[in-house]
C-alpha cells in the first residue's frame, strides 16, 4: 500500500485519530503517552519520519556581558520528503478515579493551562511563519530590555498543529462571551459556544494587569508567563467530544479535544 503523503494531514485528518484513540475509550496515564501513541499512530498512517521532543528552536540571549541559550523543543516533529510537520500537545486532567484506582490526577490553575496552550501556537508560528522571529524580537525588548536575543537555529515547517485534550470541563465552557470580565485570564478564554465553536479573543493577548496600575499579579510576574502573547491570526476553532467514561462520582469522566491549524 502506497504511504499517505503528509501534505494532506491537515485538522479533519488529525482529529479522525484522535476519535480513533477515543472511540477504544482510551485515557492517557500522562501526556508523555499521549505523545508516544499520537506518534507512533501518525507514523503508522504516513511512514513519515518521527521525532519526539525535537530541538527546534535555539536562542541566544546577551544580558549584562553574558551569553546564554535557550532551547525549545517541540513535543512532535514529522517529516516526509522534506515536508516537516510540528504539533505540540496537551493533556489537561481533572481527577478521575475507578473504584479503589486513582486514573489521574488533577491538573487545576486552568488560567494557565490555558495560556500554556496558546504559547504552543506562539511557537509554532515562530517555526511555521518567517515573519515571526522579528515579532518575538519586539516583544522580548518589550519585556526584557536590557537582553539582546538572537535566533541562530529555527527548524522551519511547513505546517503546525496545537492540541489540547481534557476532561476539565473549564476549558471548553469558558468562552469570551461567559467569561466574567475582569479576570486576569479575560483574554487568553479558549472556550466555544454551545456548539463548541469558538475563535480567539485578539492577536495580541495578555494578562489584565493590577487594578489601577501596569503590572501583572503576583501570581504572574516573575515568571516565564509574563508577557502577551502576538498570534499572526484570531484562529477559529472547534471542541469536539473524545469519549466519556464511567467514574465513581460521575464526575470529569467527559473528555474533549480541541486543534488550532497554523499554515
Amino acid at each position: 500500500m502506497s504511504k499517505k503523503s503528509l501534505k494532506s494531514l491537515d485538522v479533519n485528518n488529525l482529529s479522525l485519530l484522535l476519535k480513533e484513540f477515543g472511540g477504544k475509550y482510551k485515557v492517557f496515564q500522562s501526556e508523555a503517552q499521549f505523545q508516544f501513541d499520537l506518534a507512533w499512530r501518525l507514523h503508522e498512517e504516513y511512514d513519515c519520519v518521527v521525532k519526539l521532543e525535537d530541538l527546534t528552536v535555539v536562542i541566544e540571549k546577551v544580558e549584562n556581558g553574558k551569553n546564554s541559550k535557550q532551547k525549545i523543543y517541540t513535543d512532535i516533529t514529522l517529516e516526509q520528503d522534506g515536508y516537516i510537520v510540528a504539533i505540540e500537545l496537551k493533556y489537561k486532567t481533572a481527577a478521575m478515579t475507578q473504584g479503589n484506582d486513582i486514573i489521574l490526577l488533577n491538573h487545576g490553575a486552568s488560567d494557565l493551562g490555558r495560556y500554556d496552550f496558546l504559547w504552543d501556537v506562539n511557537r509554532l508560528e515562530l517555526l511555521v511563519h518567517p515573519y515571526k522571529e522579528a515579532s518575538e524580537k519586539v516583544i522580548y525588548k518589550e519585556y526584557a530590555p536590557q537582553v539582546s536575543i538572537d535566533f541562530p537555529k529555527l527548524k522551519h515547517c511547513n505546517k503546525g498543529f496545537a492540541v489540547i485534550l481534557t476532561n476539565e470541563d473549564d476549558y471548553w465552557k469558558i468562552s469570551q462571551e461567559n467569561c466574567q470580565k475582569g479576570v486576569i485570564y479575560e483574554q487568553f478564554c479558549i472556550g466555544g459556544d454551545s456548539t463548541g465553536k469558538g475563535k480567539l479573543c485578539s492577536t495580541n493577548m495578555d494578562w489584565v494587569k493590577e487594578k489601577g496600575t501596569d503590572k501583572y499579579t503576583s501570581a504572574i510576574a516573575n515568571t516565564s508567563r509574563a508577557r502577551r502573547l502576538q498570534l499572526h491570526e484570531p484562529y477559529s476553532y472547534q471542541w469536539q467530544d473524545y469519549c466519556q467514561v464511567r467514574t465513581d462520582n460521575g464526575r470529569n469522566g467527559v473528555f474533549r479535544y480541541m486543534i488550532i491549524s497554523v499554515n
